[in-house]
């Protein structure tokens, strides 16, 4: 069953298969810091939290979303119709595997938040839909960035999140396709705890200089932390 959740001055649309979680909300808010990029491309959307999220948070003036499951893209499809935001969102149902018709070295920003479990570690589910989007049934870490360093011009950047224990392949991937980690920064539901996240930014044909910053917390002691309630004010605006 459809329903809409708000998210800044929007409204998003998510089902029970489709819907989102806060990775997508901090990475939204992760890519938005700093300079604004004209075109920005938002692989493996999913129901577009991620891609709303750029344009409420002023993080790009025109996203397009690429989503593999037409489910998924009809809803942020509805998305944008009901926003009414068809001149800045657009989506591309297409596998990022494939050559996508969109023009090489022409995006500013690409994000992705990938399915973060690799193939032989996925579980099975009988709702295939459902773990296409858990699981790297459908696509790889490496197809992601692969693709985004097609897409991207020279000096663009990729942001993308991904589990603690993936760091070093997705390193080791950036690297490989010119894609220079410069911002680095871990999420944690507490500082006692061990992070459940990591997001990194990273340029294309960027010198080597990395930036790890401060860690992102849901707790405070027993409170929620100030960042945390900055995090979620700005979806409820």
């Amino acid at each position: 069953m459809e329903r809409k959740l708000p998210m800044g001055p929007y409204g998003i649309y998510v089902s029970e298969t489709h819907t989102f979680s806060m990775d997508a909300v901090l990475l939204a808010a992760f890519a938005s810091a700093g300079r604004q990029a004209a075109q920005a491309v938002d692989l493996c959307c999913g129901c577009g939290a991620v891609a709303l999220g750029l344009l409420f948070r002023g993080g790009a003036r025109t996203v397009t979303g690429v989503e593999l499951q037409p489910e998924a893209a009809a809803l942020l499809r509805r998305t944008g119709t009901e926003n009414g935001l068809e001149d800045r969102l657009s989506v591309l149902v297409g596998d990022i595997k494939t050559t996508l018709p969109l023009k090489a070295g022409a995006a500013d920003l690409v994000t992705c938040n990938p399915p973060f479990r690799e193939a032989h570690a996925a579980k099975h589910s009988a709702d295939r839909a459902r773990a296409a989007a858990r699981g790297e049934m459908a696509c790889t870490l490496e197809d992601a960035v692969r693709c985004a360093a097609r897409l991207l011009r020279q000096g663009g950047r990729l942001a993308l999140c991904q589990r603690p224990a993936r760091l070093p392949d997705c390193f080791q991937l950036l690297r490989q396709y010119g894609l220079e980690p410069k911002r680095l920064r871990f999420a944690a539901y507490d500082r006692h705890r061990q992070p459940w996240l990591f997001l990194v930014e990273a340029v294309k044909g960027g010198g080597r200089q990395l930036t790890v910053e401060p860690l992102f917390t849901v707790m405070d002691g027993q409170e929620h932390s100030a960042e945390y309630h900055a995090l979620y004010e700005g979806e409820r605006q």
